[in-house]
């Protein structure tokens, strides 16, 4: 059986990078984990906060609910990122099941947000905003 995480990942990362108007203010920086030292902001990361496999009898795991946090960050105010949250939102949360195929593998991903994030950190003097929300997905391999 595969790792679900993989294919959650790639799902976030396919339709972030597919949402025209978040690129447009983000341009290709949206990673996985942490952002490089010294990038340019607003930047979006995301990451794996907690996981729950659902099982079927005799152990067969069933799907997996990831939950992600998904945020914008920058140095210029949190209005300044409103509008990359809203897309965020936008891009991620799906009423259909969306195929990801990762080496071979066919993930069928579903997602929606539990809750916003808003919090604020200082950084060598600068005050950075953090914009977004926790992203429960539905994941399973394909039958």
């Amino acid at each position: 059986m595969a790792n679900e995480t993989l294919g959650a990942a790639a799902y976030i990362k396919a339709r972030l990078d597919a949402d025209a108007a978040l690129v447009a203010v983000v341009s290709t920086r949206v990673y996985q984990g942490v952002a490089p030292q010294g990038d340019t902001y607003p930047l979006v990361v995301y990451s794996l906060q907690a996981s729950r496999d659902i099982n079927a009898l005799g152990g067969l795991r069933v799907c997996t609910w990831p939950l992600w946090l998904v945020k914008v960050i920058g140095s210029n105010g949190p209005a300044a990122l409103q509008g990359a949250a809203d897309r965020i939102d936008a891009a991620l949360v799906s009423r259909t099941v969306v195929e990801t195929t990762i080496g071979g593998v066919t993930y069928e991903t579903q997602c929606i947000r539990e809750a916003t994030v808003a919090y604020q950190d200082v950084s060598d003097g600068r005050r950075y905003d953090h914009i977004g929300g926790l992203y429960r997905l539905w994941c399973r391999v394909k039958p």
